[in-house]
């Protein structure tokens, strides 16, 4: 009976987000993380050594990677060409693996607090199922929050132990601890962990302030070293930054967002398009704080009714406090808040809801909540649909926030890889309005206009990609193609002849500066360089009928 409701709990997320087995990897960080990672092709004893040396991405999180290492070792398999190929769901169903672990540990916590499996079933219902989950349960990637709640969730329930037992207990301590560590390895942001950990101490555990902060120094030491690090390895884009003031409203409209979103978790996407500047360019940015200092308020006067109001409450607010803005973050470039952010700090409601259900006695009384959390799993069931594949996550974007240049210039990528090349451009110009000096989208209109036999669009396009992105590969090869159609040999020569320098690899650049080679009277430096590319890719038809062209 007392792990009963966990059972059930689990029933019902797995009903909400089983379908994410069958997902793709999507084109955003997907491909950075799994796809195009050197550390995966193939993971090799030095590349998980390279995990925990320095960071990956930007980004240090060795215990995430080395799970990602490891589930690519296991099940991955030697492909054609060499690329090591692991199928989606071997990642997917991970991360529904952490989540589940993540609700048990969730459910554990309540219990040890409560000591009622109702009350603790129902907030671990909520932590599991509610739809801001979704991102991080469906996005896979996003294993990083999810390992990183997992152990955070484990670090404060041993805590809680710890600091009820009558004696020092320095092992278990030293286990919540590797637990504390592990989480932060796993997601940078689980540095906030000590602030959680003070405020359950002091508001459920009543233990005096002084002894609770000393309790937690070793972890507030922790985790002033690992954010020290994490600036180091993933400083913000310099557009970001704000003065201190203004930052203050932004973290404040972006803990509103998260609890509007958690009171009516419709209209949830990927990119809200809420930038610091959008927010403080608009009147509501410097309003929207109040709306969550106000439920502060309300916590705090009704503490006497309720005592796990305030600590839900408090929980959820310090759990994301490093994304709220007052420290610039890279996402901002297009968003402050977004629904991964919130996966630990889900803990907080789930808490505050435990509690109210604690008071909830008989059937019909019960019967509400029971609904509610029904609702809100079948809600994350459509949600995680809007997940499945490229062109279904990045339309469902769109329809939740037009103005996003990131979702038309991803479904802009995804048209041009199906051949839907108007479609494509479309999607490219909408986002080049949005954000008329960005590379990538100028380099991908250039290229789309190239392939549609617009050459001089394409060239005023990707010349001025070039200039925001020097050096950009695809940029110059294209324009060594366009210079090669109009049989401009000595241009064709200037951009093609570095990316042949740079790679000895690439067979395209090679291939087409043998034929502006040729086309300047350079022949035997044209053959000599065909022959090279065949030795290393023999039977690569661009070079043999280039090669053939040479000899007649």
């Amino acid at each position: 009976m007392r792990y009963t409701p966990l059972l059930l709990v689990f029933a019902v997320a797995l009903l909400a987000f089983a379908q994410v087995a069958g997902h793709d990897f999507l084109s955003w960080d997907d491909d950075v993380f799994f796809t195009q990672n050197p550390h995966l092709q193939p993971p090799t004893t030095e590349s998980l050594r390279t995990y925990w040396t320095g960071p990956y991405a930007h980004l240090y999180a060795p215990v995430t990677y080395t799970a990602w290492w490891a589930l690519a070792r296991v099940f991955g398999t030697a492909g054609p060409g060499g690329q090591w190929l692991v199928s989606p769901a071997v990642f997917h169903l991970a991360s529904l693996l952490a989540h589940l672990i993540a609700v048990a540990l969730a459910y554990a916590l309540l219990l040890a607090l409560m000591d009622s499996p109702w009350a603790a079933g129902v907030g671990a219902a909520l932590f599991a199922v509610h739809p801001l989950q979704v991102e991080a349960v469906s996005w896979a990637s996003e294993l990083k929050d999810l390992l990183g709640g997992m152990f955070g969730l484990l670090a404060v329930l041993l805590y809680v132990r710890v600091r009820r037992a009558e004696a020092r207990q320095w092992v278990p301590y030293a286990f919540a601890t590797l637990a504390f560590v592990l989480a932060m390895l796993s997601k940078p942001n689980l540095v906030a962990l000590p602030l959680v950990a003070v405020a359950v101490d002091l508001l459920l555990l009543r233990t005096a302030p002084r002894r609770a902060l000393l309790a937690v120094a070793p972890w507030l030491g922790l985790a002033l070293a690992h954010a020290l690090l994490t600036r180091a390895v993933q400083p913000p884009a310099p557009v970001l930054t704000l003065p201190l003031w203004q930052r203050g409203f932004v973290a404040g409209d972006a803990l509103a967002f998260y609890l509007a979103k958690l009171a009516w978790p419709l209209r949830l996407a990927a990119d809200y398009g809420r930038q610091p500047a959008r927010v403080v360019a608009h009147w509501w940015g410097y309003a929207t704080w109040l709306a969550p200092a106000a439920l502060l308020v309300a916590a705090v006067i009704l503490r006497g009714r309720s005592r796990w109001a305030l600590p839900g409450l408090l929980w959820f607010g310090l759990a994301l406090l490093p994304v709220l803005g007052l420290l610039p973050f890279d996402f901002q470039q297009y968003s402050t808040p977004a629904d991964h952010y919130a996966y630990l700090a889900l803990f907080g409601p789930a808490l505050a809801l435990a509690g109210l259900a604690l008071h909830l006695k008989g059937f019909y009384r019960r019967l509400p909540v029971v609904l509610l959390v029904v609702l809100l799993a079948a809600q994350s069931g459509l949600q995680t649909i809007t997940w499945a594949n490229n062109e279904v996550f990045w339309r469902h974007t769109l329809e939740v926030n037009p103005r996003s240049f990131l979702a038309h210039n991803n479904l802009g990528a995804v048209y041009a890889v199906a051949g839907k090349l108007p479609e494509a451009a479309t999607q490219f110009e909408a986002a080049l309005q949005l954000h008329p000096d960005d590379a990538d989208c100028l380099v991908n209109l250039g290229m789309v206009r190239f392939q549609l036999g617009q050459g001089e669009r394409a060239k005023e396009l990707l010349e001025r990609g070039l200039r925001m992105r020097p050096g950009d590969p695809k940029a110059h090869l294209l324009l060594g193609l366009i210079a090669l159609q109009r049989e401009d040999y000595q241009t064709a020569l200037a951009h093609l002849e570095p990316l042949a320098a740079s790679d000895a690899r690439d067979h395209i650049a090679r291939t087409h500066l043998a034929e502006a080679l040729a086309g300047l009277g350079r022949r035997d430096e044209a053959r000599a360089l065909l022959e090279g590319v065949l030795q290393q890719a023999p039977g690569y038809p661009p070079a043999e009928e280039a090669l053939k062209r040479l000899k007649r």
